[in-house]
């Protein structure tokens, strides 16, 4: 669905985890768990020199502050890619699309852009593919974590 706002298209978009309809009432429900990946803030240098650290994060609401704004283009396709849209992409063995939920607008707080992702479905491969992009568009440091835990 297309939610109303003045964000560019693909952060306009919002995929509803449950979607219900009964006796003619739509009901949109989310799904998200109290479980989430719980560790010691780390940092991983990537191959391409894009400095990433971790803090805890839900896969649900992970949330992305980068050094730059140069990513903004690349995160609009990326977001087109893995929230599919137009429904491509085939059930997982589970049942599942294996596609994103939502991702906001990118702002900037503090000399750094920031922007969330509900990574919804999604494999891990989305996060490693949103990784590349943001060091192809001259990201050097993102910082990883969720403030739906803290």
């Amino acid at each position: 669905m297309e939610l109303q706002r003045k964000d560019a298209y693909p952060f306009r978009l919002y995929r509803a985890d449950i979607l219900s309809n009964v006796n003619g009432h739509t009901e949109i429900k989310e799904v998200n768990p109290d479980s989430y990946l719980n560790f010691e803030p780390f940092t991983v240098t990537t191959a391409t020199g894009l400095q990433i650290l971790f803090h805890p994060i839900a896969w649900y609401g992970t949330e992305f502050k980068c050094n730059t704004d140069s990513f903004t283009s690349g995160l609009e396709n990326w977001t087109l890619r893995w929230l599919d849209p137009h429904d491509e992409h085939e059930l997982d063995a589970h049942g599942l699309q294996g596609v994103i939920h939502s991702v906001t607008a990118p702002t900037a707080n503090n000399n750094n852009w920031e922007f969330t992702v509900d990574f919804g479905s999604a494999p891990i491969e989305a996060m490693e593919e949103l990784f590349v992009m943001l060091a192809t568009a001259g990201v050097t440091k993102v910082e990883v974590s969720s403030s739906c835990i803290d």
